[in-house]
């Protein structure tokens, strides 16, 4: 009845009680003298025949009541000190102690915790609630044996700031019952207990690992455990909890699962979503929660069913072998890469690492990569899984593949010979067969229109095992000129390509079109695919004839003739027509530094001009007086070039024609013969003299009446048989290697007999 205030004037009531294991002296007791005050020292001083009030002895047990407020010190809560002596017919006996009661309410019952235990101990905290103003002393401890005795006294907490106590030596998984009181200055509270009563001589499961991500979809997620170490008491049961805002607030997800449940599947998710997800592990004594994980709601990658070996890729070969394959799933993961898996080409098991040569671990992208290190020709079984955020998916169904490649792609492909017959001849060098023996070629023959290009209306034949009657061929070459596609004077493309036990390789580029190029080779030494034969060279090659339209050689040109083929049919073209051939001058200053210098149209003088042994001529100006160089002349048709027309390499000086040369004297004093004198040309025109050319008759020039004289002569007797009497005309003219100068003509000289 005392209030919580010391401001409120109303009845506090204070009983007190006490025990006589003293002697009574010899007489019996016949009433309690109680003294209480407001301090020790008002105590004192009462008198001892001047108790504050006396209680019979026929009161059982002794027991006194009195108001707070009656007792001196002004405030109604304050401490009441007492002591007690027993009266009986000698007098009054010896005081009692002093004690100390507050006065006030005793306190409330404490608040009790189950705290923590092991398997040998138990440990509670406790938490005084109101005191009413009076100072805690201590907490008792009650307890029992943990089979259901009674509770009985176990010890006093006297440290007032130590608000927890432990029981030891007890046997383990034993349910306990404690009490706690609070011990004030106003008297022992009432007991509190734990939530359940009693406490489990056992610990709190150990805190368990966080769960794990299991198999999982975008939609749903599997979460797997460890149970964690119970500490004495036996698990009961595992829940899930899941939060969608980071942990502020929590949800458990289904029902208590049994403690022999070490996983579980939670489906509802929505795709890319992280949530925050903890475990809670109970057993007898109570629960213990994981620390929190956070898992975005997406699966591992899909098994990948789409793994091959690309035998035609460039990576592949002898000691490598080229993957690829179709990204799998990701199921809302980002990806981060995949793994390959392979075994040593023993036969033995896949291998439980990874190949490292691969390299796409950490690259999503693309999806093929090349496993090299192998040895040639053995076959490897392999696996691979994709990996995204999440992990790794299933490795997918094990594969074998042989460490080759199809064949490398043919770069060498010749067209060395061919002829109007019709025929052509196709070559290429065996190529690497990347770790597979090369048992077979076929190809491709394309006609192709003038101009080099395929037909609209491609006319395509194959030459391959089934056209050649079920025969593999090894040979690198092939002979076209039976075959009904192959005509004259026309031109084809070929491709070609190997064949090994992986596959056939890239067809080589067509020769002699869009890879080769449809003109002739720099050299003319190829048919480039044209069923033509080689043309002939041109005839009579040499200084231009004067009778060309070029007129006479001047100093600072030289120019060249030739016989070339003008008029179709013309056999020397090698098939070709006229309008098709062409001829190529080359030119230098010594026979090694030649090189072209152009080309003449294969049709040069009007058809009515007259025949002077030459029928084409090119110049070569810009050149010193004196200049010496070297000439070829070549014929082509659409696809080859002829041999060289002169050999060795016609030699010609930049010069113009000599001055004519005159006779000085022409006699004749013996029968038949005629002495000739006559003077060297003026000018040499800019090249050394060769010859001088000496005819007579009517025909100058005529080879049966002319003959040739060096150059460092200039007389001589020639004995030309004519008759006594007879006048003649004399011819003469000079050669150098520009050409000849004019005739000089004199007649002369009648023979008469000496007198």
């Amino acid at each position: 009845n005392c209030p919580d205030s010391f401001n409120r004037d109303i009845d506090c009531e204070l009983t007190v009680g006490w025990d006589f294991p003293g002697s009574n002296g010899g007489a019996a007791v016949e009433s309690w003298y109680l003294y209480y005050a407001g301090s020790f020292a008002d105590l004192l001083d009462i008198s001892v025949n001047t108790p504050q009030a006396m209680v019979l002895a026929s009161v059982s047990p002794p027991t006194a009541t009195f108001f707070c407020r009656n007792v001196g010190g002004g405030q109604i809560q304050k401490n009441v000190f007492f002591r007690v002596a027993a009266v009986t017919s000698v007098g009054v006996g010896q005081y009692s102690g002093v004690s100390t009661v507050f006065c006030a309410n005793r306190p409330d019952a404490p608040l009790v915790y189950d705290h923590d235990g092991t398997e040998g101990s138990i440990t509670v905290t406790f938490q005084e609630q109101n005191l009413y103003k009076a100072k805690v002393l201590g907490y008792k401890i009650y307890m029992n044996d943990g089979l259901g005795g009674r509770l009985t006294y176990r010890g006093m907490v006297e440290d007032t700031s130590q608000r927890y106590f432990t029981a030891t030596g007890l046997i383990t998984d034993r349910p306990y019952r404690i009490q706690v009181t609070v011990v004030s200055e106003a008297g022992e509270s009432l007991p509190g207990a734990p939530e359940f009563g009693a406490v489990r001589s056992c610990g709190f499961p150990s805190k368990p690992s966080a769960p794990k991500r299991g198999a999982a979809t975008a939609n749903d997620v599997e979460l797997i455990w460890q149970a964690p170490a119970d500490n004495g008491c036996p698990m009961t049961k595992y829940e899930i909890y899941r939060s969608e805002n980071h942990g502020v607030t929590w949800v458990i997800m289904g029902q208590s699962m049994m403690y022999t449940v070490l996983r579980n599947t939670f489906a509802g998710l929505v795709p890319k979503t992280v949530y925050s997800w903890k475990l809670r592990a109970c057993n007898a004594r109570g629960c213990t929660d994981s620390e929190v994980v956070y898992l975005k709601a997406a699966g591992i990658p899909d098994q990948i069913t789409t793994l091959k070996a690309e035998y035609e890729a460039t990576t592949a070969g002898p000691n490598s072998i080229a993957l690829s394959w179709v990204a799998p799933d990701m199921q809302e993961g980002i990806p981060v890469g995949y793994k390959v898996y392979r075994n040593s080409g023993d036969g033995g098991p896949v291998s439980d690492y990874p190949d490292p040569t691969c390299g796409m671990d950490s690259r999503p992208a693309p999806q093929r990569c090349t496993v090299t290190g192998l040895q040639r020709g053995k076959k490897y079984r392999f696996q691979i899984v994709g990996v995204n955020e999440i992990g790794e998916g299933s490795r997918s169904v094990e594969q074998e593949f042989k460490a080759a490649a199809v064949p490398a792609k043919i770069t060498t492909l010749r067209n060395p010979t061919g002829g109007y017959a019709p025929s052509l001849r196709y070559e290429w060098d065996a190529p690497n067969d990347r770790g597979a023996y090369i048992y077979n070629y076929d190809g491709q023959v394309q006609k192709l229109t003038d101009a080099g290009a395929p037909l609209a209306t491609p006319i395509t034949l194959n030459w391959n095992t089934e056209s050649r009657g079920n025969l593999d061929k090894t040979d690198t070459f092939v002979e076209l000129n039976d075959w009904d596609l192959i005509r004259p004077g026309e031109q084809y493309r070929f491709r070609v390509r190997g064949y090994n036990e992986q596959g056939p390789a890239m067809d080589s580029d067509w020769g002699w079109s869009d890879w080769s190029t449809t003109t002739p080779t720099q050299d003319g030494d190829s048919p480039v695919g044209w069923t033509l034969n080689q043309p002939t060279a041109p005839t009579n090659f040499g200084r231009a004839a004067q009778g060309l339209p070029t007129g006479d050689p001047v100093a600072d040109a030289i120019t060249v003739g030739w016989q070339g083929y003008t008029v179709d049919p013309a056999p020397e073209l090698g098939g070709d027509e006229v309008a098709n051939a062409y001829y190529e001058v080359y030119a230098g200053l010594s026979p090694t530094t030649m090189s072209s210098q152009g080309t003449v149209p294969s049709t040069m003088l009007d058809a009515n001009y007259p025949d002077v042994g030459q029928s084409h001529y090119f110049t070569l100006s810009g050149l010193q007086v004196g200049t010496r160089v070297y000439f070829q002349v070549y014929t082509w048709n659409r696809a080859w070039r002829s041999l060289e027309a002169v050999t060795p390499h016609l030699e010609l000086i930049a010069a113009q024609k000599p001055s004519t040369p005159t006779f000085v004297k022409i006699t004749s004093t013996t029968a038949n013969t005629v002495d000739l004198e006559w003077n060297y040309p003026a000018d040499d025109g800019g090249a050394p003299l060769i010859e001088y050319d000496i005819s007579y008759g009517v025909n100058k020039g005529d080879a049966a009446f002319t003959i040739q004289i060096g150059p460092g002569l200039t007389d001589t007797t020639w004995a030309m048989g004519y008759d006594d009497g007879t006048t003649e005309s004399f011819h003469i003219r000079a050669r150098t290697n520009a050409g000849y100068s004019d005739w000089e003509t004199v007649s002369c000289c009648p023979y008469s007999a000496a007198r």
